[in-house]
């Protein structure tokens, strides 16, 4: 039932023990494969964004055993990872479930910039009337 390549114990339907290229890679996305379609709501973009702000990012080798070629790499420690964004096993990180963590984080972003744009503009208002009302009285001064 499992395929590996490069080891004897495959954990996956595929597992891979090496660096693998092709030129695409499609995650199936339609209704026609889901059901239970639930919207993320707009409040759950702030939790979002904490997770990703928790994330540290690491570099590393991979062991030789499984793969290592001693190049250092960039990434994750999936046990230091958010679990919605694991694979089953924990020992993986989904990098469809963390794109779309990703997404709900740059939303958050997003919403907060807007506040911080229609605060400025406030604030930009005000100025420009608190200019008028020096203006104003440095003229009765006068």
């Amino acid at each position: 039932g499992r395929v590996g390549i490069g080891l004897t114990n495959p954990s996956y339907a595929l597992h891979v023990n090496g660096t693998v290229a092709g030129t695409s890679w499609v995650n199936t996305c339609s209704k026609e494969f889901k059901e239970d379609i639930q919207p993320v709501s707009e409040a759950s973009y702030p939790v979002m964004l904490a997770k990703i702000m928790d994330m540290d990012l690491t570099t590393y080798k991979y062991k030789k055993e499984y793969g290592g070629d001693g190049a250092r790499k960039l990434g994750f420690i999936a046990e230091e990872m958010p679990e919605e964004v694991l694979s089953k096993d924990g020992k993986g990180v989904d990098l469809y479930e963390l794109l779309t963590l990703t997404i709900g984080a740059m939303k958050a972003q997003q919403n907060e910039i807007s506040a911080q744009q229609k605060k400025i503009a406030e604030l930009e208002a005000l100025n420009a009337k608190l200019a008028e009302v020096m203006r104003r009285l440095e003229a009765l001064e006068k």
